[in-house]
């Protein structure tokens, strides 16, 4: 009997001697007639699949081959009428005995025989060696029996991980799960095997962010949601760890004395907002003027809620705290708990927030909080992963109740976490509520932020509040006026003047009901005609009238803030215990402040307006003198460490600077801006720099200066804007002091991944790189390995460093492996995969590293070094052809870049993702992209953005068929790249052939042919260039040109002129054009063969339009 193989490469043995079957042909027949176990294959089929074009006599033609298989093989292959056949009883398949230990295997599990299933179907799977038919793996008739067998695969290494889990091996099949999860994202099954086998083991955080990666999977690429099993499996992580249920509520309470008006709708829609929160995440906004209701309303609905826990926070105008919100509902839910419930309630995320909450870590038990050192863009993830599983935990306790008054003062921080709660927590019973200004902050960038992702989600109920019309009016001043004065007001007429002078504004409308305490004739004659000059001065007039002592105090407290500490306020205001409680009581008597909910004694203004309006009443000299008083005070008080207190310190230091103070206020902002930074929040750190650096006098040190630069170029960079000048100039001032360190620093941050510009050197920063290198020690190895690498990528665009750029690379990367630091080898492999890519230095020897790479980030587990991996091999696999391997990376690049808003690399992802767009034949969809990509880059400052997109506009229009219509944009990018880019002057040469202007193509081909090519860099645009080159070659028949192409361009058949950015097809379309030109038709045809292959491989119908194009045109000529 002949024992074949087909799980891999196809084999043939008879009695464990191995037999050849013959060539290709006798292969792919032996392939089709075993496998059809005993039926018949028609000659048809296998024509089809033996030639491209039929022979004379395809019958006698195939029985050739199938004679030559009978003697090889010595099998009996029958002729019928039809076609040809095989018995199956001569043939042992190895397909055949791996289907019958499958189903054997499932009989077991279904048995409960766990131990003996896995054996079995451990056994089977082992049968595989690689892609069903190896080599033959692509041939189309065999495509019906390919797909068959990939997914009897498939099922059963789900049904072992089954069986695993039936075991209770739970951490076993954990790593082989992540790998196919990887491999081939949309398979659902794996996902829900992957939550299972985590909640099993106890790994309740990753099974949480396995669900997050999930969910967005299937919405990104499908638009639907996991189906009932994930979602079981991620509710079973949510209900893990659950602790007793905590009613924990903070938040202020609804006002007792006057009663909510003409809010029903409001409160209604609210109400079934919480009610559909017990199913999943919700979100309501409510939006309006100042003093339109917004708090009270939220307030009087959270008042009596059903919740498990409601925490409420706000944010504050002027300070800018990064994660101020984040920061006020942990310590809201955590600061009275002891170290085991506060174990409980943060699980793994306990490292993340240390940056946060440092003094709540620090009570957890020894080692649960460990130290990790990554990047910027890894610890701002991590901080958002950790806040999902505090409020998951939170949650699972029942229905949760978030509410964050004033977002439109909210930091650029704070609206990533909603994003990200949208993203991965969409399935917990919570409501989120925001209170926002919507006019008067319609264009402050956070409201900008949360408008953006908010507007179109489903999840997100939106509440805008309007006047109120008369009657609630009138309700709204006979509560007031009753509670306060037992007056009322029965007038109609006066009603319709204060609705209408207030537009129904409720705090308008209340403010001059206390007024109207004041008159002894309530009538429209003794009313204002109008608002005086807002509500500030309605509220300065009802100021005025406090004693001088309460009217003083109020001011101070107005220096403090919104919410403020009384004994603070009296250490300030230099007021004695009875004075300061004198002023509490009259001030809350007049409804200008109210006590806090909660152990601490706080209060609070009633209204922003409120402690607006006392504030800008105070003259400016006096309030920076109180501003000062109150640093002082703070500063005496102690050592300030946390973050909100460090911005509190900054903000009055810079109001008090008037009065000669400034070097505090630097000291504090620099301070605060470091607290930010280490938070990883770069716009917020950004921000405090900038101010500190404004305030700076002309005879700072040296050191300091340059410092403060380094903070700002680094801040920019993370927070995705221009940072380059600052970096620069930190970099200049550290050479003239000689100091090592700090020149270093300077050079190491100014980097965004990779070489400056595709066009040109930054040679700027090239001398600076080098003066480092002077000044480093050769025993500072770290530094070392760090500057080398940068100067070595930095030179891969200028041709005569090439040499130089590869051994300084190659030294980076060797002394990198001598210390005993992931982070540094992790960015020397990807360093030194970026100087082999642009140099073209071995490009299948670039692809392994980049697979090296990849791998080695997946073993760290850091975000931010798997996004650089997935990056590399993309485009390296994109060059080789593999688009299957560079599709799976481009969308892991994607999603790694997004969720760590990391500005240069969303860029260039996008960027990708338009060529590959194009190439699938999308031009509208591709078009809109690559516009997407050069909006981001010229935003993250890169200043190759408009190159890439005019590459990819080139692209465009040259795959279908329309470069006519650019040819003086060509120009002129040839003309401005004609030294840092010579591929532009190969892209200009086709463009005259489109245009009909062979001759000036012809002359450019002259330029290239007279150096043999040499004009043409080695580096990752020199395929485009001779592709180019090539097709120039075809349509001005010069057969010279075309043969010396084609030797340049045959070692890399099967490749894909393609740098990831711009995209020319298949190299053996180029192959094809140039043995076509000599006149090698039998070449050609091979390589259009080749090509169309390729075309479908990897859906390139347009380039495979040309490639049979093409075809047709040599069919005519012969």
């Amino acid at each position: 009997m002949l024992d074949m193989k087909v799980l891999g490469v196809l084999k043939a043995s008879r009695a464990g001697v191995l037999i050849h079957p013959g060539g290709p042909k006798q292969r792919l027949v032996l392939a089709h007639l075993a496998t059809a176990q005993g039926a018949t294959v028609a000659v048809d089929v296998l024509a089809a699949d033996l030639w491209s074009e039929d022979p004379d006599d395809p019958a006698h033609a195939l029985q050739a081959h199938v004679s030559r298989l009978r003697s090889t093989l010595g099998i009996r292959i029958e002729r019928v009428s039809t076609g040809y056949q095989i018995d199956p009883d001569q043939i042992s398949l190895d397909s055949v005995r791996f289907e019958r230990l499958h189903a054997h295997g499932l009989e077991l599990l279904v048995d409960k025989r766990a131990d003996e299933a896995i054996e079995a179907l451990s056994e089977a799977l082992a049968m595989w060696h690689g892609p069903v038919f190896g080599d033959l793996n692509e041939v189309a008739g065999l495509q019906p029996q390919v797909a068959r067998l990939q997914r009897l695969h498939s099922q059963a290494m789900g049904d072992l991980v089954d069986a695993h889990l039936a075991a209770g091996r739970f951490e076993q099949v954990i790593p082989e799960l992540y790998a196919q999860v990887e491999s081939d994202p949309l398979v659902e099954r794996a996902w829900v095997q992957l939550l299972q086998s985590l909640n099993l083991s106890g790994q309740r955080s990753e099974a949480l962010e396995a669900y997050r990666r999930a969910r967005k999977v299937f919405v990104d690429e499908l638009g639907l949601e996991p189906g009932p099993e994930l979602q079981a499996q991620h509710r079973r992580a949510l209900a893990a760890g659950k602790g007793e249920p905590s009613a924990r509520r903070t938040g202020p309470v609804a006002a007792q004395h006057v009663g909510l008006v003409g809010r029903g709708r409001e409160l209604a829609e609210l109400n079934t907002a919480w009610q559909a929160a017990r199913t999943g995440l919700q979100i309501v906004t409510v939006s309006g003027d100042p003093g339109i209701g917004k708090t009270r309303l939220v307030a009087d609905f959270v008042t009596g809620l059903d919740a498990a826990c409601m925490l409420w926070t706000r944010c504050d105008d002027a300070l800018g705290i990064a994660y101020q919100p984040v920061i006020d509902l942990l310590r809201a839910d955590l600061a009275h708990r002891d170290a085991a419930d506060l174990a409980s309630r943060i699980g793994s995320g306990a490292s993340a927030l240390r940056a946060l909450v440092p003094d709540l870590i620090d009570r957890l038990p020894d080692g649960m909080a460990a130290e990790f050192t990554s990047t910027p863009e890894t610890e701002r993830q991590r901080i958002l992963d950790a806040f999902v599983i505090w409020f998951t935990t939170v949650a699972a306790d029942g229905p949760l109740c978030l509410v964050i008054d004033d977002v439109q003062w909210a930091d650029a921080e704070s609206p990533h976490v909603l994003r990200h709660l949208l993203s991965v927590a969409a399935q917990t019973p919570a409501l989120v509520v925001m209170t926002y200004r919507d006019r008067e902050h319609a264009d402050e960038p956070t409201t900008g932020q949360f408008n953006e992702f908010l507007r179109h989600s489903p999840t997100v109920t939106h509440l805008p509040l309007t006047g109120l019309d008369n009657s609630a009016v009138a309700t709204l001043l006979a509560n007031e006026l009753s509670s306060a004065t037992r007056r009322s007001v029965d007038s109609t007429e006066l009603i319709d003047h204060i609705t209408e002078i207030t537009a129904g504004n409720p705090l308008y409308v209340l403010e001059l009901a206390r007024q109207l305490e004041l008159l002894d004739d309530v009538s429209v004659e003794s009313f204002p005609q109008e608002l005086p000059a807002g509500l500030r001065a309605v509220v300065g007039a009802r100021l005025r009238q406090l004693p001088d002592a309460t009217r003083e105090a109020v001011q101070v407290a107005a220096v403090l803030g919104q919410r403020f500490d009384p004994l603070v306020l009296g250490r300030t205001g230099n007021l004695g215990e009875d004075i300061t409680d004198d002023f509490l009581t009259a001030a809350s008597y007049a409804r200008l402040i109210e006590e806090m909910p909660g152990p601490v004694l706080r209060y609070q203004f009633t209204h922003a307006i409120i402690r607006s309006a006392a504030y800008e009443a105070i003259p400016r000299i006096q309030r920076a003198r109180l501003h000062l008083a109150v640093a002082t005070a703070m500063e005496e008080s102690g050592p300030i460490l946390d973050a909100e207190r460090l911005h509190e310190l900054a903000h009055h230091h810079v109001q008090a600077a008037a009065l000669g103070t400034p070097h505090r206020a630097i000291e504090a902002l620099i301070a605060a801006g470091d607290v930010s930074a280490a938070q990883r929040a770069p716009s917020a750190a950004l921000g405090l720099y900038e101010r500190a650096w404004q305030m700076l006098p002309v005879d700072v040190s040296a050191e300091m200066r340059c410092d403060l630069l380094l903070r700002r170029g680094t801040a920019a960079f993370e927070a995705g804007q221009a940072y380059r000048e600052h970096l620069l100039m930190a970099a200049r001032l550290a050479q003239e002091m000689g100091d090592e360190t700090r020149l270093t620093a300077a050079a190491v941050a100014n980097n965004r991944g990779w070489y400056s510009s595709t066009s040109e050197v930054d040679y700027e920063r090239v001398i600076l790189i080098e003066a480092a290198l002077q000044l480093c020690s050769d025993t500072n190895t770290t530094s070392r390995s760090r500057l080398l690498s940068l100067w070595a990528m930095e030179n891969v665009r200028a041709p005569q460093q090439r040499e130089l750029a590869l051994s300084r690379s190659k030294e980076s990367f060797e002394l990198a492996c001598t210390v005993d630091d992931p982070v540094l080898l992790g960015e020397a492999m990807c360093d030194r995969y970026s100087v082999l890519y642009a140099t073209f230095d071995d490009p299948h020897g670039c692809v392994e590293i980049a697979g090296r790479l990849y791998e080695f980030a997946h073993s760290r587990l850091d975000p931010e070094l798997q996004l650089n991996a997935a990056i590399a091999l993309a485009q390296g696999t994109m060059m080789t052809g593999d688009f299957a391997t560079a599709d799976r990376a481009l969308e892991r690049s994607r999603f790694l870049a997004e969720e760590l808003r990391h500005p240069a690399r969303t860029w260039l992802v996008r960027s990708w993702q338009a060529a590959r767009i194009l190439m699938r034949g999308d031009l509208t969809l591709g078009e809109a992209t690559a516009l997407e990509a050069l909006e981001l880059g010229v935003k993250c400052e890169q200043p190759d953005a408009m190159d890439w997109f005019a590459g990819q506009l080139f692209g465009l229009h040259h795959v279908s068929g329309r470069l006519a219509e650019l040819v003086e944009s060509i120009e002129e990018q040839a003309v401005t790249h004609a030294d840092g880019i010579p591929a532009w002057r190969a892209a200009y040469a086709v463009s005259l052939t489109a245009a009909g202007r062979h001759r000036d193509a012809e002359d450019i081909l002259d330029e290239f042919v007279a150096t043999d090519f040499a004009k043409l860099p080695v580096d990752m645009l020199r395929l485009l260039g001779l592709c180019y080159l090539t097709e120039v070659s075809l349509e001005v028949e010069r057969a010279d040109a075309a043969k010396a192409l084609y030797d340049h361009l045959l070692p890399y058949t099967g490749f894909a002129a393609n740098n990831a950015t711009i995209d020319a097809g298949p190299v053996d379309l180029y192959l094809g054009m140039a043995a076509f030109t000599i006149g090698d038709i039998t070449a050609a045809r091979h390589h259009l063969s080749q090509a169309r292959v390729f075309c479908t491989r990897t859906t390139a119908p347009l380039w495979q339009a040309r490639t049979e194009d093409l075809e047709r045109r040599i069919a005519s000529r012969n």
